[in-house]
């Protein structure tokens, strides 16, 4: 008897005895071949600072007839320690009590919905403390349908390419260096350019440099670059760099540096990175 996907049938069996007397008893069951999806929603950043939970969708209802459905703990999620190499051939999985999986060690989300809905998974204190900073982490979630169906095999090489989602995690603050002005310098005759390098896990998104004049107590503005602000500044006013290229940042002024510097004047160079 062939049957049609994600079809719903009504199986009637019948019996009567020679008296005459019958009993009827009827099943109703959905015949579902196709597999669910899922995707992992969040985190949906490249880089993150605290993560304490998975989440993201699933499907069943691939075609509108009658899917078997997700039941409440049939989606799971597997996160990877990248080791510097691409997802699924390089690096350990979390198994439960570290990362020292060879193979995907899927973890039981909780599903939320019927044929689609949504699943979520709260990350234990064991694995947010073997998280490292500046370590890139690949996730992918993995679902299976009422009816058996399961989205791809358990092994490394059953997920399919472009599912799941990487990201990496970092918490120690980049640092930012000045090498020009070398600053046990007594004194300099002039400064077209202040340089620096910065220091960082992952790569720096921005860097900016204020610049005080302690005979006046001003900082540099970033419209003219000149030290005219109406009040004094407690605090620094930064003003993002000019170039900042593999770690290595510049500061020009608009090329007027050296004109905006008053001669026999002390100043004072502040400079902060953010990753």
């Amino acid at each position: 008897l062939p049957l049609v996907n994600t079809r719903q049938y009504k199986l009637t069996v019948s019996a009567v005895d020679n008296a005459q007397n019958s009993t009827s008893t009827v099943s109703t069951f959905v015949y579902d071949t196709q597999i669910p999806t899922s995707t992992v929603t969040s985190p949906n950043t490249v880089y993150i600072t605290t993560w304490t939970t998975l989440s993201g969708t699933a499907s069943d209802q691939i075609t509108p007839l009658n899917p078997s459905g997700i039941s409440a703990t049939n989606v799971a999620v597997a996160v990877q320690q990248l080791s510097g190499v691409l997802p699924q051939l390089g690096g350990a999985w979390w198994d439960g009590s570290g990362f020292s999986g060879g193979a995907p060690v899927y973890q039981t989300a909780a599903f939320v919905g019927t044929s689609s809905g949504t699943w979520s998974y709260a990350l234990p204190q064991a694995l947010q403390n073997a998280l490292v900073s500046g370590t890139s982490y690949y996730i992918v979630s993995r679902s299976t349908d009422v009816a058996g169906n399961t989205e791809f095999g358990p092994l490394n090489a059953n997920i399919p390419a472009g599912t799941g989602f990487t990201v990496t995690y970092n918490v120690v603050a980049p640092t930012a260096t000045i090498t020009l002005p070398v600053n046990t310098l007594a004194g300099i005759t002039g400064l077209p350019t202040i340089s620096g390098t910065v220091t960082s896990k992952v790569p720096a998104a921005s860097v900016a440099i204020a610049i005080e004049n302690q005979a006046i107590h001003r900082w540099m503005n970033s419209s003219t670059f000149n030290f005219n602000f109406n009040v004094n500044q407690s605090t620094p006013s930064f003003i993002p760099v000019t170039t900042l290229v593999n770690n290595a940042w510049t500061f020009t002024a608009g090329g007027n540096l050296s004109a905006k510097m008053v001669g026999d004047s002390h100043y004072t160079l502040v400079v902060q990175a953010t990753d």
